[in-house]
């Protein structure tokens, strides 16, 4: 094994719980662009469990939010219909999901460093981009599981082919020829389904490989055998648990903390998002000179002033410098105001955290 990445579709329960705060957080910025939010999501069953701490100027109640954690549900596709072409108790029903809220406001302490465009917290940041648009400028294992994982949710999501929502795709790559030594699926399927579904998950796999001159030598499908039960009823879910999968794989640091359920004034989303734009911008502006370009960022709790440094893929340096990077432009620049489109962060979360910042540079 050379370089692998892995995927998980929006139906996983960690991907649940970060759409629901990613819905939760757009519906905060439709009404006030300069709301505040940190929120934590986690669910089991059909209890999902809200903490944190927003401030804005919208306050809606308590059955509001709870009315929008559902709705993100069944944006993900865990509707009544869903769940009736599943055994009793095996997935998720939005409809049935008890919602609790623990809410409070921001510490008035990171609410003064960030009201004079500081950070909101002291942090490293880490951001890279290939040399490849064949692969969106990405490391090709991580392209691969992406869009292998995102087809087959498409076309679970459509009820195209027999699978359920809940899905994972790990793609291991040879070093040195095209050759995908390892792709491992895993998919919830019926039994009386399974050959169907199985045959189904083979034709998107080579279809994506061979798209780029790839085959497969190893296809695994559902490792343990059975997988019926699925969604938070087979599995609790935490927002952030998934970094990797959000990022680059094993193919770059990843730096801070989880970029779901918080706002642009905050540097573990935000920073991030630049260390990716700033990668690809290097990386287009002297196209062909490197193979890699990575980009790290180190920020102050109340400053702007940022440490930036880019290196290429042999770690050799290519600029180093400090920058003030204010947070507000960093927001209108990547439309975390809800300027660009009001369901940005629900979009950024099941599209990709790049999905945007990408058609920025390129």
């Amino acid at each position: 094994m050379n370089n692998c990445s892995e995927y998980v579709g929006s139906g996983h329960p960690d991907k649940v719980a970060d759409l629901v705060a990613s819905h939760l957080l757009d519906a905060f910025v439709r009404h006030d662009p300069k709301t505040r939010f940190a929120l934590e999501v986690q669910m089991k069953d059909h209890v999902c469990n809200l903490a944190g701490e927003v401030t804005s100027t919208w306050n809606p109640a308590g059955g509001e939010i709870a009315d929008l954690a559902r709705e993100a549900i069944r944006k993900v596709g865990y509707t009544a219909e869903y769940e009736s072409r599943w055994p009793e108790g095996a997935t998720l029903n939005a409809d049935k999901v008890a919602v609790n809220c623990y809410i409070g406001r921001q510490s008035p302490d990171i609410a003064r460093g960030v009201d004079r465009e500081g950070w909101g917290d002291q942090g490293i940041f880490a951001g890279m981009a290939t040399c490849e648009p064949e692969f969106g400028y990405m490391p090709r294992d991580r392209h691969f599981a992406n869009v292998i994982g995102k087809t087959l949710y498409n076309a679970a999501l459509r009820n195209e082919i027999p699978i359920g929502l809940d899905i994972k795709v790990l793609v291991s790559l040879k070093s040195a020829c095209r050759r995908a030594e390892q792709v491992i699926v895993a998919a919830p399927m019926l039994p009386e389904n399974e050959a169907a579904a199985r045959a189904a998950i083979r034709r998107v796999v080579d279809a994506v490989l061979e798209g780029h001159g790839y085959a497969c030598d190893e296809l695994v499908v559902n490792g343990t055998g059975a997988y019926v039960i699925h969604s938070t009823v087979g599995d609790a879910g935490v927002v952030g648990r998934k970094l990797a999968v959000d990022f680059y794989g094993l193919n770059c640091p990843v730096g801070g903390g989880t970029t779901w359920g918080k706002d642009g004034s905050k540097a573990d989303l935000t920073l991030n998002l630049n260390a990716r734009y700033l990668s690809l911008k290097t990386m287009l502006e002297r196209k062909g000179e490197f193979a890699a370009v990575y980009t790290k960022i180190g920020c102050c709790i109340g400053k702007s002033r940022c440490l930036v440094a880019q290196f290429d893929g042999g770690n050799n340096p290519i600029g180093e410098y400090q920058a003030d990077i204010l947070p507000s432009e960093m927001v209108r620049r990547f439309g975390l105001d809800g300027s660009v489109r009001d369901d940005m962060f629900f979009h950024m979360c099941r599209e990709g955290l790049f999905a945007y910042v990408d058609s920025l540079a390129v």
